[in-house]
């Protein structure tokens, strides 16, 4: 295998944490405290909402602790939990961080992991632990998987209606604008479609919606990249770029403003279900993990042959979905100018 620094700076970056961490001895509390980690990427977070409040009612919201990226304190401090932020790319304030959760005597530590690496449970030194990570996830719909989980820690059934997020309350006073919010971007390049293809649907979006403005969004250098080349075949005058130029939370604000959402399967999609505004979303895979079945959502699947084969991005799912099927989603949600 070829060396990769950045595994070797990983590597040695955990090793360190590890050994920093060894001898620190927790320091006598109430006992109560309970911390949840969940290091995985927005969408990820913005669906465990309810979930997460279930386990601060059962422990107590003021003995909840939350551990995760720093990309996502914000939505934690907005909804009034105690957060530990891990900047993962910084090997002090990583060590710090660590040594500062172990002084803590915790009740419980809740890993409450989708997907990502649980690399933290090695520099955690508690011997009451859970872990809950979603092994197999082709058959059945994200918040089944969360009532499993907690019903392990509470001891009772929760219904899946119960752990439908919704984060609208972290806003006031909200109202809708005469805006559409558009995601230009995902985590991955076979969730992504070809630039000229997704230039295809804001132009179709702008010349039906001329009175709207098109609020683009999406973060970081590779959605930066994507928007630079989409903007050379966008032709409608009514788009406002904000990619990488707006926090969070501004983001979250503008989906929650807006008549309706459309984009890929993304952190940006979860957050439109997340604040009940319609949306439709250009999906890649026919698995229903991430589907959302509820009013006000849309997923789109082509049935096609790709027609971008050539291209590093999409599949043949998500690259051949057609205008046509983006206008039927239209008239579902009942979004008209």
């Amino acid at each position: 295998m070829a060396f990769k620094w950045s595994h070797f700076k990983r590597d040695l970056s955990d090793r360190l944490i590890k050994k920093a961490c060894r001898k620190v001895i927790a320091e006598k509390d109430d006992g109560n405290k309970v911390l949840i980690v969940t290091m995985d990427a927005l969408g990820d977070n913005l669906l465990k909402v309810k979930s997460i409040e279930k386990i601060a009612e059962f422990y107590g919201k003021e003995n909840t602790y939350i551990l995760c990226k720093d990309k996502w304190q914000e939505i934690y401090l907005k909804q009034g939990y105690n957060v530990f932020v891990d900047k993962y790319k910084n090997i002090l304030e990583r060590i710090k961080l660590y040594k500062k959760l172990n002084r803590f005597k915790y009740k419980k530590v809740i890993y409450f992991i989708h997907d990502q690496k649980n690399v933290s449970e090695e520099f955690i030194n508690s011997s009451d632990k859970i872990e809950y990570r979603i092994r197999e996830s082709k058959d059945k719909y994200i918040l089944e998987y969360h009532q499993d989980f907690l019903k392990e820690i509470l001891k009772k059934d929760v219904d899946v209606e119960e752990l439908v997020p919704d984060l609208r309350y972290i806003f006031n006073n909200l109202k809708k604008d005469n805006i559409i919010t558009v995601g230009i971007g995902s985590a991955a390049r076979v969730k992504t479609m070809p630039v000229i293809k997704m230039a295809e649907i804001i132009n179709y979006l702008g010349e039906r919606y001329p009175n709207s403005k098109l609020i683009l969004l999406g973060s970081g250098k590779t959605q930066v990249a994507y928007q630079k080349e989409l903007s050379k075949h966008i032709k409608v005058k009514n788009t406002v770029d904000l990619v990488d130029k707006i926090s969070l939370l501004e983001s979250l604000e503008y989906i929650a403003k807006s008549k309706f959402f459309i984009g890929y399967d993304s952190g940006l999609t979860n957050a439109a279900f997340t604040l009940k505004t319609k949306y439709i979303c250009l999906h890649w895979t026919k698995f229903k993990t991430w589907k959302h079945n509820y009013e006000g959502c849309v997923t789109l699947l082509g049935e096609g042959e790709n027609p971008y084969k050539e291209s590093k991005y999409g599949c043949d799912l998500l690259n051949s979905i057609t205008l046509s099927q983006i206008q039927e989603g239209l008239e579902v949600l009942d979004i008209y100018e």
